[in-house]
């Protein structure tokens, strides 16, 4: 089943990749990881995911938008730096996996039921999250994380296209933003 996707892995690997403009974010912090989501509305996710997709710098978005909000978060908490790039990153990671399930049902794919199988597969490989979020990713991993959409039958029965499987790649980097980053959080 896997070799006859083998365009859904390259699309998988190169989402993975691209989203891995993540990790060169710089990223601000806040008093408490809710601080940081509270200032992220619809609309500011709206943006982020816009200012992604355009290849802009996510963190000088975020501080045009919510700058005098996120300096607050920080001055009253007083993070360290790896506190701060943290709830960058889960901010960053929530706001694009909410623009990536958009993208996945507009390309025909169940956006919803597709999220909670990469979901559960992000949860039970924590050794991997964190070059998932970073969009370094082994074949292994792929297929595996192919392997886990396609049991679960949720994929076309036409197949996928190569920007199914990119959307789908973004999505888990995504998402791998926002778990790892919201367990590192609360240890810095």
């Amino acid at each position: 089943m896997v070799k006859r996707n083998r365009g859904l892995i390259s699309g998988l690997a190169s989402g993975l990749i691209g989203a891995a403009m993540l990790a060169a974010m710089p990223a601000w912090g806040a008093e408490h990881l809710d601080c940081a989501l509270q200032l992220a509305d619809s609309p500011t996710q709206a943006k982020l995911f816009e200012a992604y997709r355009a290849g802009h710098n996510l963190g000088d978005t975020l501080i045009s938008l919510k700058g005098d909000g996120f300096r607050a978060c920080v001055t009253a908490g007083g993070w360290n730096p790896q506190a701060v790039e943290s709830a960058g990153r889960v901010l960053f990671g929530t706001a694009l996996a909410e623009g990536l399930r958009a993208e996945m049902r507009a390309n025909g794919l169940n956006a919803q039921n597709i999220a909670q199988v990469i979901d559960a597969f992000i949860d039970s490989v924590p050794e991997k999250q964190l070059g998932m979020a970073n969009g370094e990713i082994d074949d292994p991993t792929i297929t595996a994380l192919l392997e886990a959409v396609i049991n679960a039958k949720l994929l076309p029965g036409a197949g996928i296209s190569d920007v199914q499987g990119r959307l789908m790649g973004e999505y888990a980097s995504a998402r791998a933003n926002r778990v790892y980053f919201t367990a590192q959080f609360a240890k810095d």
